[in-house]
């Protein structure tokens, strides 16, 4: 500054930013403390030769020696990685991390913390759910869809305890602190309506991302919500014929990870216990012939960790980290070893779709159901009105066309009917009224 040392001194922090650019802009700070006084000369702040200042802008820009101003870089914050089944996560990349810091090789020790991070990969005895209860009328709906290929859809139904076997009589206790309900009690689930997307039919594969779309599903989660439905799995077909050769399943690759995905998404909305209760129907294309199964637990973390994210052919998954499979290594796991077989039986639920479908695949109402409906209006039958729209498919294309309080109420007069009040369940006028000019437009 042309300035001796000690003339130096006495000058002030003001005089010196007056130079900067945006000097306004600045304030200066020895470390953490903040300067407040900047008139003060430095020797009165307690400088000496050799301090440092830092030179901070109040928006909390850098400056640079030429005096422009540079941001900090903005770091997105990382996302938090959600396990559906904390007991068994693992995190493979972070021990390789840790050991690869290390001088000199990598010791037993070492060795063995990796193999604890690795999956193991076995069959699971059993699952949340001992018995699937699959609407007969639903099955028959999607299996007789004319124009073939692979079609996919989600199941909502109710969850309950029963007993394993009505007609056997109850044991007797034998003291009175004794109780024989783990043995006589399973849980199981009941579908009583099914969503099919409308997507366009596929002759090799279904496409799923119509029902892994939230976006795609929110109003049939909220009608089903309305009648006290919630998702309880999916149904998939499938055209091969050779899917069970070699002791195989039904269930591929694919299949395995878009069931994970949605029992993931299922487990996140309803709560890790409840939304666990997931099954996973598989049809055959050509015969109708069903299996059922729920995913092993591993299965469904692996996809959660992005294990099961690598490229997937036919029964096989390719893995993006090594796995545990009979004790070795590998990166290949059998889609068999996913899988928990369930017992499935048949019943009619209480919103089945039935065959032909009451909703084109553009969205409108088939003729047919558009006959039935006029006709209970115009006869003002309530009974054949809410008979015809206990149709799930029926339902939620009818209250998008309705605003939300009206959809409720239509929804929550439907569910009223169906469990069991038959003759005293009447319609709003009001809501007859907005239907009509539905049906008619």
């Amino acid at each position: 500054m042309g300035l001796d040392a000690s003339k130096a001194l006495e000058t002030t922090l003001e005089e010196i930013l007056v130079n900067l650019p945006r000097a306004k802009d600045l304030h200066a700070q020895v470390g953490s403390t903040v300067i407040e006084d900047p008139k003060q000369p430095l020797t009165s702040l307690g400088l000496h030769h050799g301090s440092i200042v830092s030179l901070v802008s109040h928006d909390k820009t850098c400056v640079t020696t030429s005096g422009l101003q540079k941001k900090k870089p903005i770091v997105p914050p990382k996302t938090k990685r959600w396990d559906p089944f904390p007991d068994i996560a693992k995190n493979y990349h972070h021990a390789r991390r840790r050991t690869s810091r290390k001088q000199g090789g990598l010791s037993f020790g070492d060795l063995a913390r990796i193999q604890s991070e690795l999956h193991s990969v076995q069959p699971q005895p059993e699952g949340p759910l001992q018995r699937i209860y699959m609407c007969r009328k639903s099955a028959e709906a999607i299996a007789t869809q004319q124009g073939g290929g692979s079609r996919v859809a989600l199941l909502l139904g109710t969850i309950q305890r029963e007993r394993k076997n009505p007609t056997k009589r109850k044991k007797p206790k034998t003291s009175l602190s004794s109780t024989t309900d783990g043995e006589e009690y399973c849980t199981s689930v009941k579908v009583h309506a099914m969503w099919q997307p409308r997507t366009p039919d596929n002759d090799n594969t279904y496409d799923a991302s119509a029902i892994l779309d939230y976006s795609n599903t929110k109003h049939v989660m909220q009608v089903a919500q309305w009648l006290g439905l919630q998702p309880i799995g999916w149904i998939f077909t499938y055209p091969e014929t050779n899917r069970h050769d070699n002791d195989g399943l039904p269930v591929f690759g694919p299949d395995v990870k878009t069931a994970a995905e949605l029992q993931i998404r299922n487990m996140r909305s309803l709560g890790r216990i409840e939304g666990a209760r997931f099954i996973t129907l598989a049809m055959d294309g050509n015969n109708g012939a069903t299996e059922a199964f729920q995913l092993s637990d591993v299965a469904v973390q692996m996809t959660a960790e992005g294990v099961l994210e690598g490229e997937q052919n036919g029964r096989f998954l390719e893995t993006t980290t090594p796995v545990l499979v009979d004790g070795k290594e590998t990166k290949k796991v059998d889609s068999v070893l996913c899988l928990v077989n369930t017992a499935l039986l048949s019943h009619e639920g209480s919103y089945a779709d039935g065959h032909p479908s009451a909703v084109k695949k553009t969205g409108g109402f088939t003729k047919k159901i558009k006959k039935r409906l006029s006709a209970a209006l115009l006869g003002h039958d309530d009974f054949a009105l809410l008979e015809t729209l206990c149709n799930f498919s029926l339902l939620v294309a009818l209250t998008e066309r309705l605003d939300p309080a009206d959809a409720e109420a239509l929804v929550t007069t439907v569910r009223k009917f169906a469990r069991g009040q038959k003759r005293s369940t009447k319609v709003d006028m009001s809501l007859k009224g907005k239907i009509g000019m539905i049906v008619e437009s």
